[in-house]
């Protein structure tokens, strides 16, 4: 777990019963912060929702995770991410291809190629 502050000591006493799950401080804004999480072997990475936004906007509250999540996704093709949005109207910029070679990150930056 990527977390920003040090959790309560409830939420850690209802993860101690499952195996293997550990907490890391930090941001998922920073990248050093997600290596160090272990992103590298994870086999799924969850991105849950602020719960203390301060947007005026239901749909502004996912802005964040969803830039957040497309960066790792480009960083980290053959990582799973899940995220968890606010605002089901934000689908559609959640939905985005991944790219998995250096000539397909080249093609899709450019646009279409025309052969």
């Amino acid at each position: 777990l990527l977390v920003e502050q040090r959790p309560d000591d409830i939420f850690l006493e209802s993860i101690a019963c499952f195996p293997m799950v550990y907490y890391v401080i930090g941001t998922i804004k920073n990248v050093d912060d997600v290596l160090i999480a272990g992103i590298l072997h994870a086999d799924a990475m969850i991105v849950a929702s602020p719960y203390d936004c301060e947007c005026n906007e239901d749909y502004m509250a996912d802005a964040k995770n969803i830039i957040a999540v497309q960066k790792l996704t480009r960083l980290f093709p053959n990582a799973n991410v899940v995220t968890e949005l606010s605002s089901r109207q934000n689908m559609k910029f959640a939905r985005f291809r991944r790219c998995t070679t250096a000539t397909q990150l080249r093609t899709s930056a450019s646009g279409p190629q025309v052969t």
